[in-house]
């Protein structure tokens, strides 16, 4: 039995929880750079783990 049908799993849910992780993540890092700069790198980083995210759940 796949992991993912013994646990009530949110692909969604998941990718806002990965999201604004890396949101902040970037914002602790980036610090008082740019503000454009900063939003188009953790766009970038988002779509790029939301597709990590998907891949990674409908592989269980």
């Amino acid at each position: 039995m796949a992991l993912s049908q013994a646990l009530p799993i949110d692909n969604a849910a998941i990718r806002r929880w990965l999201d604004r992780r890396t949101t902040r993540f970037f914002i602790r890092i980036r610090g008082k750079q740019d503000r454009r700069q900063i939003n188009i790198v953790f766009t970038q980083q988002g779509e790029q783990i939301s597709k990590k995210s998907s891949q990674f759940w409908s592989m269980l």
